[in-house]
């Protein structure tokens, strides 16, 4: 085999991309070598003949890839390599860490649920759901009351943007707002939009639109003719902020959507003032629909949340009836590694051997851009440049806008503007590259630093992987890496004396509004700072954002000078940053004086550096300590401890962790029994036309009259009911396809469809307005199962036959009470 033939075996392209390069006169050497390397080993450790020459690679840069080198002399000059096996001396002795990872393994389970009957119109043609929490999620969403917040944990791979889309798709011509941390999410999702619906004209507003798009954009929005807007915060606070508070005036926004709404909790008081803004935006835009008598649902979705960062998200976006949905489950692509370094010239050699060996494409992550005591981005960069790999690009917080969508487009391969191959196999970045996208085909991700919490490295590792194959992570760390992340981890402490010190400036500076009052970000609470620096209105605004979280006030909004529609999204953010000098705040306690304030604070600030330590102490453990499956701590760190005292477990499965291999397991998989989704919300009122149904209750029983009643009567009532306001219907499939398919073709809104079997194995109903339809001779465990659903709460309307009987021979009509004919049935609904 020579390299043109393995090329062709490549369904990425990405090898035959860099030989149509070296053709064009690039020089081949180490980013050639590592992808020959991992296709190699994809096939089963093959060997290949190579070209031989000046742009080739050169024996040295084969072996330092860890492959055997002849030079055949039978016709051209050129070199048969034969891949190695690969065991640094890091790894855990018999397993080889490249292998499973070149070879690609598949890795996640899908679930392929049957459809909801709205489901393939409404997604835009999606034939199943992909996870069971994706489909809990959508139903929690559909089925809330306007007002409410739902937050959706889902796992990467469970669909969650679907959530989002089905919402959005069946509120039109209403505006669903979706809220995401980068432009690069913003049109990933964008093209995910118009792809499933068929949208020709742009959803993502940002500031690569020209100067025209701009403008007609928001005249969509005003007009009513855009159902999706993909935004960032500071987007949204400015340029779109009075189109979308006319719309809330107007009754016709429907669902406010924060993607990756886990970064509030850890972006939200500093780094990023706008999406501690965007609460006191949405409390305005909620007020505003409310005097419309049109309140809109706020949808949060994340991928991985721990209690901590629950509570600081239902304080900010929740009015006391937050809807929780969760199926967490420990991500089974990645395997885990960790290199310990004496110091930063041992972290060089073992990352750079390291990435001859890898599979393509990688991100290497690092915790500095600047400063000092440990390895910046730009030094990883030099490392490899000067170990002659060319196909490295660095994203950096500093990095602009085009910068970092253009890493995101060489890392996939896609031709430039010009048409020219540039693509990239190395991404050396800071954390915020990739939030979110879809990097198809991500193998590697390299730590060449300690993350400042586990969440961040959970996340980061998560970039690879994505489509559900395996992928490795590697974290390469020396002793400065320990003292730069404990610096990360507690960089945005502020002590309770100065925090007083800068809420008495900004009182001093107050203005009366009504029941509010408005403060200034650039009130100084010594002589020692010049009030307009960012370093001033920085932790002004976090002395602010500890305040929220402590119940002390709620942070509002209100209109700023919009921005130039000449502005790129950069400037954008700058823009926002200078107009956001002041705040209206609402004082929830009247007596808030020194002592209260203190107190009050002090167990806000304790909260949020105990899970900052935590968080932190965990990662510390998982590469030291090394007798724990790294994904039982992950599992134990992204529990969720509710209000109502359920404690939400998350499901752990492993792709390989140093404790299981030093058990002898090298990957823990088994996703035999998938665990059910958690599923919380505030109790389900009845609606008005099934209230003369249920009158105090909430469970009822309809009983047919043996072989009285039409055929057609049971999907008549099951329609009505349905049309009435019953959100769920749980049929016996596979015995009443009939029934069944007539319901599927009702003309009546949304709603969810389920097997009886499916429905009975939950541990708890959904809280959905339930029609059960039960058959005559249904299993024992069937029928007492039923009846202890009353206990639930959970408002309940079973149909069955009249004879229908309980195992201790009494009727079911006669045991669950109320009960009346489906003939009184009929005329009451």
């Amino acid at each position: 085999m020579n390299l043109d033939e393995l090329a062709a075996s490549d369904s990425t392209g990405r090898l035959a991309n860099r030989l149509h390069a070296i053709e064009a006169g690039s020089k081949a050497g180490p980013d050639l070598v590592a992808l020959v390397r991992s296709l190699c080993l994809g096939r089963g450790y093959v060997a290949v003949d190579a070209p031989i020459g000046r742009t080739w690679p050169s024996r040295a840069e084969w072996e330092s890839a860890s492959f055997a080198v002849e030079e055949l002399h039978d016709g051209e000059p050129r070199f048969n390599v034969r891949p190695n096996a690969w065991t640094p001396k890091w790894a855990d002795g018999v397993y080889h860490p490249d292998t499973a990872v070149a070879m690609q393994e598949s890795r996640r389970l899908v679930e392929a649920l049957t459809p909801d009957p709205f489901l393939p119109k409404a997604s835009g043609g999606m034939q199943s759901y992909r996870s069971s929490g994706q489909r809990d999620a959508v139903r929690a969403v559909l089925s809330s009351p306007p007002g409410s917040t739902i937050l959706a944990v889902l796992p990467t791979g469970a669909g969650k943007t679907l959530v989002a889309s089905v919402a959005g798709y069946l509120a039109q011509p209403d505006l669903t707002v979706i809220v995401v941390p980068t432009v690069s999410l913003a049109l990933d999702l964008e093209r995910r939009f118009q792809a499933d619906y068929e949208i020709t004209i742009p959803v993502a507003y940002h500031g690569g639109l020209d100067a025209a798009a701009k403008a007609t954009f928001r005249e969509r929005i005003a007009s009513g003719n855009q159902w999706v807007v993909i935004t960032s915060p500071e987007a949204l606070l400015t340029s779109l902020a009075g189109p979308i508070h006319s719309l809330a005036q107007a009754g016709r926004l429907a669902n406010f959507v924060i993607d990756e709404a886990h970064i509030v909790a850890t972006w939200g008081g500093s780094f990023r003032p706008a999406f501690q803004a965007m609460a006191g935006f949405r409390r305005t835009l909620a007020s505003a629909a409310r005097t419309a008598c049109r309140d809109f649902r706020t949808i949060l979705l994340t991928g991985t949340l721990d209690t901590y960062g629950m509570q600081v998200l239902e304080t900010l976006f929740s009015s006391g009836s937050l809807t929780v949905v969760s199926a967490q489950v420990t991500r089974p692509e990645p395997s885990y590694w960790s290199a310990r370094c004496a110091d930063d010239e041992e972290k060089r050699t073992v990352l750079v051997d390291a990435m001859r060996h890898l599979p393509r494409p990688a991100i290497v992550y690092t915790s500095l851009v600047e400063g000092s005591g440990g390895v910046k981005a730009k030094d990883v960069k030099n490392w490899l440049q000067e170990a002659g790999f060319g196909r490295v690009a660095l994203v950096t917080g500093s990095s602009s806008r085009l910068e970092r969508e253009s890493a995101v487009r060489r890392m996939r391969g896609e031709p430039g503007p010009t048409g020219v191959d540039d693509a990239v196999d190395v991404v050396v970045a800071t954390s915020a590259f990739g939030l979110g996208v879809d990097i198809e085909g991500v193998r590697t991700v390299v730590h060449a630093c300690i993350p400042e919490s586990i969440d961040r490295y959970y996340q980061e590792v998560g970039r690879g992987g994505r489509d559900g194959r395996a992928s490795i992570s590697l974290v390469v760390h020396s002793p400065a890496d320990v003292r730069v992340a404990e610096d990360l981890a507690g960089a945005d402490e502020i002590g309770v004396e100065k925090a007083w010190e800068r809420w008495s400036s900004m009182l001093a500076s107050k203005e009366q509004a009504a029941d509010d009052i408005r403060v200034s970000l650039t009130a100084v609470w010594d002589q020692k700072h010049n009030p307009a620096t960012d370093f001033n209105r920085k932790w002004n605004l976090h002395t602010l954002a500890l305040m929220e979280l402590a119940g002390m006030i709620d942070v509002g909004w209100s209109p700023a000078a919009a921005p130039s529609d000449e502005l790129t999204e950069d400037e954008i953010s700058d823009h926002f940053d200078q107009e956001f000098q002041t705040l209206p705040i609402h004082v929830r306690q009247g007596d808030l004086n020194e002592t209260t304030f203190k107190e009050r604070l002090e167990q806000a600030r304790g909260r949020s550096n105990q899970a900052a330590r935590q968080s932190l102490g965990a990662l510390f453990e998982l590469l030291n300590k090394r007798t724990d499956c790294h994904n039982q701590v992950f599992a134990s760190s992204f529990q969720l401890d509710m209000p109502n005292g359920d404690r939400v477990m998350t499901t752990r499965v492993c792709g390989g962790c140093p404790a299981c291999r030093s058990r002898g397991v090298q990957f823990d998989l088994d996703h035999s029994q998938p665990q059910m989704p958690y599923w919380s919300s505030p109790t389900k009122s009845v609606p008005v036309r099934l209230a003369p149904l249920f009158g105090e209750n909430r469970f009822i029983s309809i009983a047919e009259t043996n072989g009285l009643e039409d055929p057609g009567t049971k999907a008549a009532l099951v329609e009505r009911l349905l049309a009435a306001g019953a959100e769920l219907v749980v049929l016996p499939f596979g015995g009443s396809g009939d029934l069944r398919d007539q319901i599927n073709r009702a003309p009546t809104k949304w709603f969810g469809i389920e097997s009886l079997d499916n429905w009975i194995s939950r541990l708890d109903c959904p809280p959905m307005i339930t029609v059960v339809v039960i058959p005559d001779g249904a299993p024992d465990r069937f029928v007492l199962d039923l009846l202890d659903r009353r206990e639930e709460g959970v408002p309940i309307i079973v149909i069955h036959d009249s004879e229908l009987q309980v195992p201790d021979s009494k009727l079911f009509f006669q045991e669950a009470v109320p009960s009346i004919p489906i003939s009184d049935a009929m005329r009451k609904c």
